[in-house]
């Protein structure tokens, strides 16, 4: 069953909305908005297994880590692609500048 990221969102956040705890929904509320859509609807697809309010919450709370991890992960590869990218177009224009002024001699 193909399940869009709005019903998945909604059904998650109807799983938050039970959280006594006001400063952890707002914290769970906060991370979520930064999931991706597909992360979105795997932790739907987890949340429907599960069977007591207890569940859902681990659940809830070891997606949320899993999916922050990697998205650390991906953000520290992006970071690394770009430092790489500036070393290469530095070396690059490096090189020109030694060229001319060698040229220029």
């Amino acid at each position: 069953m193909a399940v869009s990221a709005v019903a998945a969102a909604s059904a998650i956040m109807g799983t938050v909305g039970k959280i006594n705890d006001a400063n952890k929904r707002r914290q769970f509320t906060q991370v979520l908005t930064l999931l991706t859509n597909d992360q979105k609807i795997e932790l739907n697809n987890r949340l429907i297994k599960a069977t007591t309010q207890t569940d859902r919450l681990a659940i809830l709370t070891d997606s949320i880590a899993e999916f922050t991890a990697q998205n650390e992960n991906a953000v520290a590869s992006k970071k690394i692609r770009l430092l790489f990218i500036a070393g290469g177009i530095g070396v690059v224009l490096l090189t020109i500048a030694v060229i001319y002024y060698l040229k220029k001699k």
